[in-house]
């Protein structure tokens, strides 16, 4: 019931934009920062984060920037603060940006992700615990993807780095929620389209679970997509 409310007030009620720090050249600073803004509630502790993502174009740059990764404020309703992963750059997410879907990063093939074999990812891994009382973990969750719609671009959660939680796994050409979707100008965001935000919960095995945040898309594709997220705990659900 949460998610249709939040993609309903997304359709009648345009966001005034969403404000992105991306990452930097200090890859533990950003590292840090993402873990941060990923766990919104107080009583979740995070350990062992790790973060994989391209830090440059396949073009020389003057230094390696984490720029397709990063955290965020001013979102939509459901995902105000949190945490943003792109295959592209992460500030192209803010309105008034066009969404530059040019970047082709070159990245080591990867298998994992839902389209694969990737070639251009962004993933996030983290191992949190919580205390006795905290059951569970809501996942509040967007994808979204430049003017290029509906490609094989893809985004999920993995368990223990090999598991997909099944409700996390957003194909663009293939899933609903993207057809029709909600509009990104909607939410404050410069992509075309987007699922609107959802929640889907993770239960904790004995109280910790191991988590793995990845968008991805297929080959090094020429269009580019971000997913943004950020988790609380919950008692049930």
């Amino acid at each position: 019931m949460k998610s249709h409310l939040f993609q309903f007030l997304a359709l009648i009620s345009p966001a005034l934009g969403i404000t992105v720090t991306p990452g930097g050249t200090d890859y533990a600073a950003i590292k840090n920062a993402i873990t941060a803004f990923a766990l919104k509630d107080s009583r979740l502790v995070s350990s062992n984060s790790s973060l994989v993502a391209p830090t440059k174009r396949r073009a020389a740059d003057p230094v390696s920037v984490w720029s397709t990764v990063g955290t965020f404020i001013d979102g939509p309703a459901g995902l105000a603060t949190g945490v943003i992963l792109t295959t592209g750059q992460a500030a192209s997410a803010a309105p008034g940006v066009a969404a530059d879907g040019s970047w082709g990063y070159g990245q080591d093939r990867m298998t994992l992700c839902p389209v694969a074999p990737s070639k251009e990812y962004s993933m996030f891994r983290l191992k949190i615990s919580a205390p006795p009382g905290v059951n569970g973990l809501r996942v509040n969750y967007l994808f979204a993807e430049d003017g290029r719609m509906f490609q094989l671009d893809a985004a999920q959660v993995l368990l223990s780095g090999t598991t997909p939680v099944p409700e996390s796994v957003v194909i663009a050409k293939r899933d609903p929620r993207m057809k029709p979707g909600v509009p990104g100008a909607n939410l404050g965001l410069s992509y075309e389209i987007t699922t609107g935000v959802f929640s889907f919960h993770i239960p904790l095995e004995s109280g910790a679970q191991d988590l793995t945040f990845m968008v991805c898309d297929r080959g090094d594709s020429a269009g580019d997509s971000a997913v943004l997220l950020n988790i609380e705990g919950v008692s049930s659900w």
